[in-house]
């Protein structure tokens, strides 16, 4: 059953006491940061549902997010990104259907769907370190395609062609229970973020076992959700997924979903993941 559930000059001998410094502040900094970060209600909730509710594992994986060396995983992520990115696969590589996949290819993928199962907290900790890029997703129900072209080219230059978050803050975010049997439970978590962007993530697996997570590496928005803030400030999460999601009592309804997005500007925009900053 699928239902709702409703952040000059300095003196040689000076120069180590200064860099001891400077990096115990940006520690503290980034403790204290982390420390608001975990206090957010969409974090705890989601936590708490992804390792129901048992603190010692919630208190263990947030050890291990914490202690992610950042210039490390950064520089990782960064050559991955290069390789593997939506982006880049879209573009295929050299070689025919009975040729293996490049190692290097093979090893970025990894990296990323790491990221996005594994390290989703460090993540969305992290937003604003990544860049997005417009990566529309065809429709075979546009009227044709040349129209399709005009509109992708009108959101492009509007928009921009790539996307950096400011700001990890997220102001709204809604929990679909997807799947409720006795051997199989599916959430659809979907965030809405400060600055108008839609972010998906799913969780599922058997009760009895740990459950899997899967956060999408695609942003969502609406053209009028991105450029009015008053738009975004009466936008309503809820209503966003009733119109475009499917219910077990609610099939798909394609006309709903397009009047909703004529309110908001015109076709739902896509970004994927295709940086780190």
């Amino acid at each position: 059953m699928k239902k709702l559930l409703s952040l000059g000059f300095v003196p040689l001998v000076a120069a180590p006491l200064c860099a001891i410094s400077c990096s115990q502040e940006k520690n503290s900094t980034d403790e204290i940061k982390w420390n608001l970060f975990l206090q957010r209600n969409y974090v705890k909730s989601l936590l708490k549902l992804v390792f129901k509710n048992d603190q010692n594992k919630i208190e263990e994986y947030i050890k291990s997010q914490r202690e992610i060396n950042l210039n490390e995983y950064q520089g990782k992520l960064k050559w991955s990104l290069l390789y593997a990115s939506n982006t880049v696969l879209s573009l295929g590589f050299d070689g025919n259907f009975f040729s293996p996949r490049p190692v290097l290819l093979s090893e970025a993928s990894q990296n990323i769907n790491e990221l996005m199962s594994k390290n989703w907290l460090w993540y969305l900790y992290n937003l604003e370190n990544f860049s997005f890029a417009y990566y529309p997703e065809f429709d075979k129900f546009e009227s044709s395609t040349a129209n399709s072209n005009n509109t992708l080219q009108e959101n492009s230059l509007k928009l921009g062609s790539f996307y950096s978050p400011k700001t990890n803050n997220i102001i709204q975010f809604v929990t679909q229970e997807y799947e409720n049997a006795d051997d199989w439970k599916e959430y659809r978590v979907f965030f809405l973020t400060q600055e108008g962007f839609i972010i998906r993530l799913t969780v599922d697996g058997d009760p009895e076992s740990n459950f899997s997570v899967n956060l999408s590496q695609y942003l969502y928005s609406y053209p009028d959700l991105i450029k009015d803030k008053e738009t975004l400030k009466s936008f309503s999460l809820q209503k966003y997924i009733q119109a475009t999601q499917s219910f077990v009592d609610k099939p798909e309804n394609r006309t709903e979903a397009i009047l909703f997005q004529e309110k908001y500007g015109g076709k739902l925009l896509r970004y994927t993941l295709s940086d780190i900053l």
